[in-house]
């Protein structure tokens, strides 16, 4: 199975990219909770316009990986690369598109709190790098895409002297963890008030320091 690694381009992939997102976290309950009567392809646009935002910004990179054999974009990740952030970038730093219609608006910024946890782990945009997803297609699982995706991104980062800082679930913690990322917290959701099920989604934040390039691994 030939499968490339390339950078993403606007706006073919973003909606794709939007599909892998909302097909993969259907396996969270906080997700769906915040999804709620929202359509996929609600979500699926929301997903496409926050990348589009995101894109817009010179330091947000983002790269897919395409099964060559029928032309389908089944993996991607987004880097965002150390540079000079604008006061108002730094007011909005998720570029949080209007919310659809279904979705529960009043969920959404505890969800990207989550996502900005690395400021109290002392994440500078200045100096550090800062994963922004990844996500691969459910028909792909288990073929090291997450794997390859992240020690491309690990390379930049070693060349650069960076570290790196990345929020993490269930399905991908047990990758980062292997790929030399080290956890700095962990956080507990408690679920009941958005799913009126006890039960708790789990995150965490990890943080990877930089090898020189000759000892990359």
């Amino acid at each position: 199975m030939a499968i490339t690694l390339k950078d993403a381009t606007l706006p073919q992939d973003f909606h794709r990219m939007g599909e892998l997102i909302v097909d993969a976290w259907q396996d969270y309950s906080f997700w769906t909770a915040i999804q709620h009567e929202a359509t996929r392809e609600d979500a699926v646009a929301w997903m496409r316009d926050r990348f589009a935002g995101l894109f817009s910004k010179p330091y947000h990179h983002f790269y897919v990986l395409v099964d060559e054999q029928n032309g389908k974009t089944v993996a991607f990740t987004g880097l965002q690369v150390p540079a000079h952030i604008s006061e108002q970038d730094k007011a909005e730093p998720m570029q949080i598109p209007e919310i659809p219609k279904g979705m529960r608006a009043e969920l959404v910024p505890t969800f990207f709190d989550v996502l900005g946890a690395g400021t109290r782990h002392g994440y500078d945009p200045e100096k550090d790098f800062h994963r922004r997803g990844t996500f691969v297609d459910l028909d792909y699982q288990k073929k090291g895409l997450g794997t390859r995706l992240t020690r491309y991104c690990n390379d930049i980062a070693d060349r650069a002297g960076a570290r790196t800082v990345v929020p993490a679930t269930k399905n991908s913690i047990q990758m980062f963890k292997s790929n030399e990322f080290v956890v700095k917290e962990e956080f507990h959701v408690d679920l009941e008030p958005y799913t009126g099920r006890k039960g708790l989604e789990d995150f965490w934040l990890l943080i990877r320091e930089p090898h020189p390039p000759s000892s990359s691994k």
